[in-house]
């Protein structure tokens, strides 16, 4: 809520919510199914805070080092869009509600336009969303809780 009605405009401070919220979102979506409106509001958080989440996805993909590292925040904002379509392919039932049915509409014409490239299909992208999930949640449950560091 804080970042959507824009209570800071510092990016780290912005990242620093997003992150934790995004955080402790999937951590209480993985507790146990029938976590519809957690998934919601994950779906929400990423397609809210993509410009600033960018960034921790980005270091929890390790996207910085080599030569993708100038490709980082365009490949990070596409493993966001990738995140999302693996929400909405789980939950078919999210697409009821027209934010959510207007937002695979965009993901769908994305691939019939080739932005992910050639050969992606919805499947292809939902699994690679679901592996950047996993990866995300690794990363931020050792930065936030292991490490006890919330400075990104």
């Amino acid at each position: 809520m804080m970042l959507v009605q824009g209570i800071s405009s510092d990016e780290d401070s912005q990242q620093q919510m997003a992150s934790i919220s995004y955080l402790f979102l999937t951590k209480a979506i993985e507790r146990g199914p029938g976590q519809l409106n957690l998934v919601q509001n994950r779906l929400l958080l990423l397609e809210n805070t993509n410009s600033v989440l960018r960034w921790t996805v980005s270091a929890a993909l390790d996207l910085s080092r080599g030569i993708l590292g100038s490709m980082a925040p365009t490949i990070a904002r596409d493993t966001i869009y990738q995140m999302q379509i693996s929400d909405l392919q789980t939950h078919p039932e999210l697409l009821r509600v027209e934010t959510f049915s207007a937002m695979k509409a965009r993901f769908e014409a994305m691939i019939l336009k080739k932005h992910f490239g050639p050969s992606h299909t919805l499947e292809t992208l939902s699994k690679a969303g679901y592996e950047a999930h996993k990866k995300m949640l690794y990363y931020l449950h050792q930065h936030v809780v292991e490490e006890a560091d919330v400075d990104f």
